[in-house]
């Protein structure tokens, strides 16, 4: 009987470690829309913007954060950049793509970016 309830009490334990796991998984990015995340497989969406823009500094609370990435847009390529103003090194976010976790040099390094054009 004890036996029983320990496993009854694990099953449960472990149906609810599930579902929060699950939860904060894979924020999705809007059709046409360039999003950037501040942890590995898209999880912590921190800011999204629409194909077109140019260059725009990240906010501050989110500098140096950026771990994926995904252009769900069609037709334009995307630019991030390790320093602000559009300089420093630039990173492409192809069209139609996306990078579950970038480059360890490149890590929380996001500082600027733009929308209409990559690298």
């Amino acid at each position: 009987m004890r036996v029983a309830k320990l496993m009854a009490v694990g099953a449960i334990v472990m149906a609810g470690l599930g579902v929060g796991g699950v939860a904060s998984a894979d924020e999705p990015c809007t059709y046409g829309w360039i999003c950037v995340y501040g942890n590995n497989d898209f999880n912590w969406k921190m800011v999204s913007r629409g194909g077109g823009y140019g260059v725009a500094n990240i906010a501050a609370v989110y500098n140096d954060k950026m771990d994926s990435w995904r252009n769900t847009n069609a037709t334009r390529d995307a630019a991030w950049y390790h320093n602000s103003s559009g300089t420093g090194t630039c990173r492409t976010m192809r069209r139609a793509s996306s990078d579950n976790n970038v480059n360890f040099s490149d890590s929380d390094k996001l500082t600027s970016w733009r929308t209409d054009v990559g690298c």
